[in-house]
C-alpha cells in the first residue's frame, strides 16, 4: 500500500496560486530548513481512552551542508524522560542517515540502526524514527491537490509520496 501524507503550506499571499509545485516547495523550504533553529515543543499524547502524556523537548537544527542537516532533540519532561537526547545527521544525497540516543538511566549513548528500528515508534508516540529523517525532494513525488483557505490562511494541499517502494518503506 503506498503510504500517502498531505503537507498543509500556510502561505498568506494569494497570488502565489499560480505557482508551480516546485515553486511552492522551494518557499517552504526556505522557511523549514533554514541553516540554524533552535526551538522548544510540547507533545501531548492522548489514548483511545482519553489518558493524556506530555512531552516537552528543547529541539536544534543545524544545516551542515546542501546535502546534510543534523538535529538534536532534548527531552525535558516528564521526568522519566527527562535527559534523554537525540542526534540525527540527514543525509539528502547517498549516504546512510545516522541516529543515536543517550539514555540518562543507564548513562549510555546508543547507535539507532535506521534499517530495523526505523519503523519503531519513538517516545511512546505514532511517530517512528524514520519521521525524524529528511528525505530530498528527488526522493519523493508532489502533487498539488487543492488550494484551500484555513482560519483565514491561504493554503496548498500537496500530496507527498515516496519516488519507489524502497523509499515509501524507509519512510513507513
Amino acid at each position: 500500500m503506498v503510504n500517502r501524507f498531505a503537507l498543509l503550506f500556510f502561505l498568506a499571499c494569494r497570488s502565489l496560486y499560480s505557482l508551480e509545485v516546485s515553486e511552492i516547495l522551494d518557499r517552504s523550504d526556505a522557511v523549514m530548513h533554514p541553516a540554524n533553529l533552535q526551538g522548544s515543543f510540547v507533545m501531548t499524547l492522548t489514548s483511545r481512552f482519553g489518558d493524556r502524556r506530555v512531552i516537552k523537548v528543547q529541539a536544534y537544527q543545524k544545516k551542515k551542508s546542501e546535502e546534510r542537516e543534523d538535529r538534536l532533540f532534548l527531552f525535558t519532561f516528564p521526568p522519566s524522560v527527562k535527559g534523554t537526547g537525540l542526534l540525527v545527521h540527514s543525509f539528502l544525497n547517498d549516504e546512510e542517515d545516522k541516529m543515536w540516543i543517550y539514555l540518562p538511566a543507564v548513562g549510555k549513548i546508543k547507535r539507532v540502526n535506521l534499517s530495523t528500528s526505523g519503523g519503531g515508534y519513538f517516545m511512546g508516540s505514532d511517530f517512528t524514527f524514520s519521521d525524524l529523517i529528511s528525505a530530498s525532494r528527488e526522493e519523493l513525488t508532489h502533487e498539488l491537490k487543492a488550494e484551500e483557505n484555513i482560519e483565514g490562511e491561504d493554503c496548498f494541499v500537496i500530496e507527498v509520496r515516496g519516488g519507489n517502494r524502497a523509499i515509501q518503506r524507509k519512510f513507513g
